[in-house]
C-alpha cells in the first residue's frame, strides 16, 4: 500500500526531474561505464555483455528499481560499438532507454588509448498513476490518467583515455533537452544535460593484492555535484572487495569474484542515511561474461576497468 509519504515522494520528484539528477544510479559505475560514457565502447577488446539489477531502497513502497543490460565490441581499424537497453522504475513511472554507441580509438603508445565516442538514443517514458492507492479515496482525475509510450530521441558524446593500469573519462550521454508533458502539472518537464567525470586504477600492493581505487564525479544544473568514491582489494586477481561513498547519499560494501578470465560477477549493499521511514538498503547484482574475438596477452592483472 502507497502511504502519503510516497505520494508526497512522488510528487515532489516531478518537480526535481525538472531541474536535478534525472538518470539511472549505479553502484557497479566501473562495469557500468558505456551507460554513461560512449567512447568505453569496444575497449576491453572483447564481446563484453554485463548485466545488472539494483533494487535501492529495499522496503520502501514504490522505491526504483533499474536493470541494464551492456553489449559492446571491438570493430575494426580502431573502430568500436555498443549497444544498451536501460530499464528504470519508480513507483508508477516507468522510464526505458535504447542505446547505440559508435567509438573510435587512437593509439597514443604501445599500452595506452584515446576513444572518443558517440551516443544516439531513444527514450520511451510511461506512466500509470491509477495504480496508485491513496488513503483518502478521492476522486481526483489527476490520478486516474496516465502516459504511455512519450518517445523522444538523444544523443551524446565523451572522451575517454585508458592503459593497462589506469583510466580517465569525461561525457555527457544525453545532450538534447527534451520536453514532456505530465498528468500531475500543467507545466512541461524538461530534461537536463548531466555531465560525468570518473577516473581510476589499480595499483599493486605486493604479489598477491591490488588496490583499485576509483571516482566518478556527475554533476547537472540545478542539483549539487555528487561524487562517488570507491576502493576495493583484490586478492590473488580473483576475488574483490571493499567500500562505497556517495556524497549526499549512501556509504556501502562492494565484493566481487573472477570465476576466470570471461566471467566477473560482483554484489554491493548501500545504506542511503538521507532516506527517512525504514528501508533495508540497495541492493545492487553485476555479472559480465566477455567472449574473445582475438587472443589477449596477460596483463598485470585482469581488466577491470
Amino acid at each position: 500500500m502507497i502511504k502519503k509519504l510516497i505520494l508526497s515522494f512522488f510528487m515532489m520528484g516531478f518537480v526535481v526531474a525538472l531541474f536535478g539528477q534525472q538518470q539511472t544510479l549505479y553502484t557497479h559505475y566501473m562495469f557500468n561505464t558505456s551507460t554513461f560514457n560512449p567512447a568505453y565502447a569496444g575497449t576491453r577488446d572483447a564481446i563484453s555483455a554485463t548485466m545488472t539489477h539494483r533494487s535501492q531502497w529495499v522496503g520502501f513502497s514504490g522505491a526504483p528499481v533499474t536493470q541494464s543490460l551492456i553489449v559492446h565490441s571491438p570493430l575494426v581499424k580502431g573502430l568500436g560499438a555498443g549497444f544498451s537497453l536501460v530499464n528504470d522504475k519508480i513507483g508508477p513511472l516507468n522510464f526505458t532507454s535504447l542505446n547505440v554507441d559508435l567509438a573510435y580509438r587512437l593509439k597514443l603508445t604501445r599500452k595506452s588509448r584515446l576513444s572518443f565516442g558517440l551516443k544516439s538514443a531513444v527514450n520511451i517514458s510511461s506512466a500509470d498513476f491509477s495504480s496508485l492507492e491513496l488513503n483518502d479515496q478521492v476522486q481526483d482525475p489527476t490520478f486516474q490518467e496516465s502516459i504511455q509510450g512519450d518517445v523522444s530521441p538523444n544523443f551524446g558524446a565523451g572522451i575517454y583515455y585508458y592503459n593497462e593500469t589506469f583510466y580517465v573519462g569525461l561525457s555527457t550521454p544525453y545532450l538534447l533537452k527534451n520536453k514532456k508533458a505530465t498528468t500531475l502539472s500543467t507545466d512541461v518537464a524538461q530534461s537536463q544535460q548531466h555531465y560525468y567525470l570518473m577516473g581510476g586504477a589499480i595499483l599493486p600492493i605486493n604479489r598477491y593484492v591490488k588496490f583499485r581505487p576509483s571516482v566518478f564525479i556527475k554533476t547537472t544544473k540545478g542539483a549539487p555535484t555528487q561524487f562517488d568514491l570507491t576502493g576495493f582489494f583484490v586478492f590473488y586477481d580473483k576475488i574483490w572487495a571493499g567500500t562505497m561513498f556517495r556524497s549526499g547519499d549512501a556509504i556501502g560494501l562492494l565484493a566481487g569474484y573472477n570465476i576466470n578470465d570471461d566471467i566477473q560477477i560482483g554484489y554491493s549493499f548501500d545504506w542511503s542515511y538521507q532516506i527517512l521511514g525504514r528501508n533495508s538498503g540497495s541492493h545492487e547484482l553485476m555479472v559480465r561474461y566477455e567472449f574473445n574475438v582475438k587472443p589477449r596477452k596477460r596483463v598485470l592483472s585482469p581488466r577491470f576497468f
